[in-house]
């Protein structure tokens, strides 16, 4: 595995790469990004399948990533586990709370996210 990352300014555009190596051939490539190291989330910029190993890698921290479930492009993907009604971060921003369990490699999406922003209902807690 070889995990391919450049800065630009505070932001980490991290491009990942996985490569297969069998009887010397390069057969898969994919790429992600991942902007702070503080986010437990990472974007995939090509769809990803289920069991891809990873190498996230965000400023000075590194990540190995087995995908549990298959990854559309722009979708997101834990890189840490994160507890039930711990935040998710993504940007360095919290863009949500899991609503249970959620295991590194495994799809953040509505099913297991629920959204912090834009919220009337609470609205008087903040």
């Amino acid at each position: 595995m070889v995990g391919i990352g450049c800065t630009r300014l505070e932001c980490n555009m991290q491009a990942q790469s996985l490569y297969n190596l069998i009887k010397g051939e390069c057969l898969l490539s994919y790429h992600t990004v991942m902007m702070k190291p503080s986010d437990n989330v990472a974007v995939a910029l090509s769809n990803i399948p289920k069991g891809a190993e990873l190498t996230v890698t965000c400023q000075d921290r590194t990540f190995p990533v087995l995908l549990l479930e298959p990854i559309e492009f722009g979708h997101k993907f834990a890189v840490t586990p994160i507890e039930a009604g711990g935040d998710i971060l993504k940007y360095g921003e919290v863009i949500g709370a899991a609503t249970r369990d959620i295991q590194a490699g495994e799809h953040v999406h509505v099913h297991n996210l629920e959204g912090k922003r834009g919220r009337g209902d609470q609205h008087a807690a903040i």
